[in-house]
């Protein structure tokens, strides 16, 4: 239960970010920003923070291009590389997400400010309960100890909540971010007498023409004693 808690406390998090610190809080610079059709290269960053201080490490890169269909702007891209890097004993389900092709924000129909107004959402299914299945049941043929599995298991059970999370909380205003820095601290009532707390930063920069150079998403979730820090970088160079 307390994996599931957190996920749900980390999903809260980062949705609540945007709808809290986005929007009306940082006003669009419309003259700045300028959506014009060309290619890209998009990178995305995502690192977990394990017990133990251990760090799981995501760098999926996309082939992007924004695209005018009629009167209407598109991000359209494919997915072309994917790094994963985690401890050992997640060898078995690392494996399979560095074999997944991931969607990414893609496709994302814009207005004609640069902001996602529409996003087709990606296809669900049980994929990741399979792989943590897959994982634990070659855990245990490999002669892992149980607390070792019962560790692996949690640590699992994280990572397939959180990276739902992530999936669903695309920044509105990924391509065309407002540049600047924010913030959130929130303490948060839990049962059994627990104490904990999340703080979330974001901070962006973007070129001349409004598109986006970095996005910075940090996350450092607190329940009792147990600290765990996320960071998300999106990354965007023109081709």
């Amino acid at each position: 239960m307390a994996c599931s808690r957190r996920g749900a406390l980390e999903i809260l998090a980062l949705g609540g970010l945007w709808a809290g610190l986005g929007g009306a809080a940082r006003a669009l610079d419309t003259e700045r920003v300028s959506p014009q059709p060309g290619a890209f290269l998009l990178r995305r960053e995502l690192e977990r923070g394990l017990k133990g201080g251990e760090t799981l490490r995501v760098i999926r890169e996309w082939d992007g291009r924004f695209e005018r269909e009629h009167d209407k702007l598109w991000a359209r891209g494919e997915q072309v590389s994917c790094i994963v890097e985690a401890p050992a004993i997640l060898e078995p389900v690392v494996a399979i997400e560095r074999a997944r092709v991931s969607p990414g924000p893609f496709p994302a129909q814009l207005d004609p400010l640069g902001r996602i107004v529409g996003r087709e959402p990606a296809a669900r299914g049980s994929s990741a309960r399979e792989a943590v299945r897959t994982a634990l049941a070659m855990l245990t043929a490999a002669g892992k100890s149980g607390e070792q599995i019962a560790e692996a298991r949690r640590d699992l059970a994280r990572i397939v909540a959180s990276s739902a999370s992530l999936l669903e909380t695309v920044p509105p205003d990924l391509f065309y971010p407002t540049p600047g820095k924010a913030h959130d601290r929130r303490q948060l009532d839990l049962p059994g007498g627990l104490e904990g707390e999340v703080f979330v930063s974001v901070e962006a920069t973007a070129r001349t023409n409004g598109m986006l150079e970095c996005l910075e998403r940090k996350i450092v979730t607190q329940i009792g004693e147990d600290i765990r820090p996320s960071r998300e970088c999106w990354k965007l160079e023109p081709v």
